[in-house]
């Protein structure tokens, strides 16, 4: 079997932050470790275009090698840009600046994220960032470099060829070809983890981050041990010093609040993005996996003035019950490059049996791939404010993706929106598809579920597409783009929130989709009764409400 070879530092540094270390340790933004052996399977993230394998990071001293001077600017105004950036030696070799001269070094591909087995499943080198400039030690003869910055502007690649005889000077010009901003979408990450300390450079190092990746809203999270739950800062992962609205900063066009995850193994994970505080789940010191179900937790932060969505896709478990009482505002579908938890069949089913539940989709940095690999596009009227997006959010003004950037209508309802009918109908659906950063091969239009409409590409796009469609009933219509890599894993992947279709004054009663989400309930109320705890018999109580809400909707169709 084919190896490529990674550091030890990387892993020692995925499981410190895993098991919830609060802070990157100082020693991993130094030299290289002793490298170790993984994977073939992770070779397509590190072996560039055209290279017969897999590269791997480096580092020259101060006297060694060609110092390389490296700008990137706006194509069009000139001005400096935050980027994403490989520069590969003519040893195959990714060479990244000394850690003492880029505040960014420790969030290389290398130090952190890098998730193994995680997609998008696409090349992505051993990048570093750079706030604009950056000066690089190489060795001399020929130079790849490489830019990226976020998913709106064209990725770039050129050669230069160096010498020991003095410094080298380079400037790369990023150019931004989307045309998504100028249709009022803006992209954000729900599911971010730094510790904000307070200090007004730590906010500026985020803020370049988000500039890097092109994150228009950044939900810095703190998170809680999923074995036990304090409403005390000093109790949590990833401490933020300033949170809700007084911790929203803004930068340019880039905007960040400090929210919460909060966690449990029995019910999941779930997002409490925009809240004025830490919710108090029912107690100073509790044990999430007993008590309070999410629901709850969920009322408390809706009186907050927050926003909540399952997390991972709800892992399958607690929103099970919370969807039928309608609690929370949405789920975290798209992680990953895949639809994780309750997957889109899950999503589906609870689309068909009538309840509006918006999806998104976030990194969950640094527990992925990389910053910002899966995130929400959300139409937003007017100027972008932190409050607006969110606001947009759990209305499913939006789509979510992990490249290709999606514009689609029914009869010019946008997602999140109603299309009323009174009787059978000819409506007209348009899609806009651009992906500058990666091949999308399949094109879809669901409704309800199943795929109306399968086109085949090859590309990057842009396509316009239009079709006639016929609508007989209440129900919703979705798009989709995608793509899988050579050994069939997922790579691109994007799709709208649905167009709801009211028909008569009526959503969606479908008898199958109900039926199925009664079964899966019923299948956590199951795992309830196989426990033994104080709060058992409240949380059957919550279930079997829920329960007694589907039993409603199913005799109501």
């Amino acid at each position: 079997m084919r190896l490529i070879l990674l550091t030890t530092t990387l892993i020692t540094l995925l499981f410190a932050v895993y098991m919830g270390q609060r802070a990157i340790p100082e020693e991993t933004v130094r030299a290289l470790q002793e490298p170790v052996e993984i994977p073939e399977a992770e070779a397509i993230f590190h072996t560039a275009p055209g290279a017969t394998g897999p590269g791997t990071p480096a580092q020259l001293t101060d006297r060694q090698g060609v110092l390389l001077r490296l700008k990137t600017v706006d194509a069009d105004s000139g001005n400096p840009l935050a980027a994403r950036l490989n520069v590969i030696g003519p040893d195959g070799h990714y060479y990244e600046p000394d850690p003492d001269q880029n505040a960014l070094s420790t969030y290389s591909l290398h130090r952190t994220g890098n998730r193994h087995g995680k997609g998008p499943f696409r090349y992505f080198g051993w990048f570093f960032y750079s706030p604009g400039q950056s000066e690089i030690r190489v060795p001399s003869g020929t130079i790849q470099l490489e830019a990226w910055k976020g998913f709106e502007y064209q990725p770039i690649r050129q050669t230069l060829e160096v010498s020991t005889r003095s410094p080298a000077s380079v400037t790369l010009r990023l150019k931004r070809v989307s045309s998504i901003r100028q249709h009022g979408y803006f992209s954000g990450d729900t599911h971010l983890h730094f510790v904000r300390d307070g200090a007004t450079g730590t906010d500026r190092l985020l803020f370049k981050l988000l500039a890097a990746e092109d994150i228009h809203a950044g939900f810095i999270l703190a998170m809680n041990a999923p074995e036990s739950y304090s409403p005390r800062m000093t109790d949590q992962i990833w401490p933020q010093a300033l949170y809700g609205n007084t911790s929203i900063r803004q930068r340019g066009n880039y905007h960040m609040i400090s929210s919460q995850e909060y966690r449990a193994n029995t019910y999941g994970h779930i997002l409490m993005l925009a809240g004025e505080q830490l919710v108090h789940a029912d107690g100073l010191m509790t044990d999430p996996n007993n008590w309070p179900v999410f629901g709850l937790v969920a009322d408390e932060l809706h009186q907050l003035g927050g926003f909540a969505f399952h997390a991972h896709g709800g892992y399958a478990k607690g929103i099970y019950g919370d969807v039928p009482q309608q609690k929370t505002d949405g789920v975290e579908l798209l992680q990953f490059a895949e639809y994780r938890g309750i997957g889109l069949e899950g999503w589906y089913h609870i689309l068909n049996a009538g309840y509006r539940f918006p999806g998104i989709g976030a990194s969950d940095y640094p527990y992925c791939r990389a910053l910002g690999d899966c995130r929400t596009y959300v139409r937003i009227p007017g100027e972008l404010t932190v409050q607006k997006w969110i606001q947009g959010a759990a209305s499913g003004n939006s789509f979510f993706t992990n490249g290709p950037l999606l514009r689609f209508e029914v009869n010019r309802i946008y997602p999140g929106g109603v299309l009323a009918l009174h009787q059978a109908s000819s409506v007209t659906a348009n899609l806009n598809i651009e992906s500058p950063i990666v091949p999308v091969t399949d094109i879809e239009v669901i409704q309800d579920g199943r795929v109306l409409k399968h086109v085949s590409v090859s590309g990057k796009g842009p396509w316009n597409l239009t079709w006639n469609l016929r609508v007989e009933k209440p129900g919703w219509i979705a798009a989709r783009a995608y793509s899988r890599d050579s050994k069939n894993r997922p790579d691109a992947e994007a799709h709208t929130n649905p167009i709801y279709i009211q028909w008569q004054g009526k959503g969606p009663r479908n008898t199958e989709s109900i039926t199925w989400l009664m079964k899966k309930l019923e299948e956590r109320i199951e795992v309830v009764q196989l426990r033994n705890f104080a709060e058992k018999q409240r949380v059957l109580d919550y279930f079997h409400r829920s329960h007694r809400s589907l039993r409603h909707r199913l005799d109501s169709r």
